[in-house]
């Protein structure tokens, strides 16, 4: 004779919540560790988010340069990159050019910036951009943002988008073979991992170097000292230089 036995109710019940009590002892750490690293990953792609503002450096001064030697450009740019009153804005429509460090104001919403730099609308650079500084106020995209001192129907640039944190590049280059013969010192900025400094010839251009010497490209040529970086987000690529004189 074959005897079956059944658990009674309550035993059948305190098995169920031992279970999963057992259950979730693994599962909440496995939980917890996929959310952190699902919330890393949004606050890595969101720290990740900046904008190149390209300026041209030309010693030659050909069409879309913007300075003629890098440290014109480094003066001139040198800003604190990381704070949210510094952004760099696309335009679609100018009327003249924003001079360096005009004040600006936009036309609906009332904002006020320094104008670090309003690079040239050209079709090599990418796209027609502006740098702007101590920003009080939210600017709009589609709105005018104007020279202040001379008003809205005079020099302005239609912005094409709402801003976005920068990184600062120089894109060198030499449109008549000219060297930069200006000495560089990087220094006074303010950068991070995320907002940096970018000083390139770019590979898709013939001002690089292929490898040896070429003075059909982009160089650096001083007799002392030649360039010197102080700042430590700062990326250096793919230039020609030449110390013509001097010690060290």
């Amino acid at each position: 004779m074959t005897t079956h036995y059944q658990n009674p109710q309550w035993l059948n019940s305190i098995s169920k919540q031992f279970e999963f009590f057992y259950l979730m002892k693994y599962l909440k750490p496995i939980c917890l560790i996929f959310f952190l690293g699902l919330f890393s990953l949004v606050l890595v792609n969101q720290a990740e988010a900046a904008t190149d503002f390209v300026s041209v450096i030309d010693p030659g001064n050909g069409a879309g340069a913007d300075y003629t030697s890098l440290s014109a450009w480094e003066a001139a740019v040198q800003s604190d990159l990381m704070v949210a009153t510094t952004k760099v804005f696309s335009w679609s429509i100018a009327s003249g050019t924003i001079p360096d460090l005009g004040s600006v104001t936009g036309l609906f919403s009332g904002a006020t910036a320094s104008a670090t730099h309003m690079t040239a609308s050209t079709t090599d650079t990418g796209s027609a951009q502006i740098l702007l500084t101590n920003i009080n106020g939210t600017f709009q995209s589609g709105e005018q943002v104007y020279l202040t001192s001379t008003g809205a129907s005079s020099t302005y640039a239609v912005l094409s988008d709402a801003g976005d944190s920068a990184i600062a590049v120089a894109t060198c280059r030499t449109s008549d073979g000219s060297p930069d013969t200006t000495a560089v010192i990087i220094d006074g900025w303010t950068t991070s991992a995320t907002n940096y400094i970018k000083i390139w010839t770019d590979p898709d251009e013939p001002y690089r170097h292929r490898g040896v010497w070429d003075e059909s490209g982009y160089r650096l040529e001083l007799n002392n000292d030649v360039i010197l970086d102080l700042e430590e987000y700062a990326r250096i690529d793919g230039l020609q230089i030449y110390k013509t004189g001097g010690t060290g």
